[in-house]
């Protein structure tokens, strides 16, 4: 089965890769809240607390 540049299924699965990307980009390019950052400090200090155990 060959495809074209012009198919339907491919034009439309490189519009979804396109869209993908971007989401991603977006939740990436974006900062932690402060709350939520200091929440994974605390979570990192009780992790390497119990670890030292």
């Amino acid at each position: 089965m060959q495809t074209s540049a012009f198919d339907p299924i491919v034009m439309r699965q490189a519009h979804i890769g396109r869209s993908l990307r971007q989401v991603y980009n977006g939740v990436t390019d974006t900062p932690l809240p402060d709350q939520f950052e200091s929440l994974l400090d605390e979570l990192d200090k009780i992790g390497a607390t119990a670890a030292s155990r």
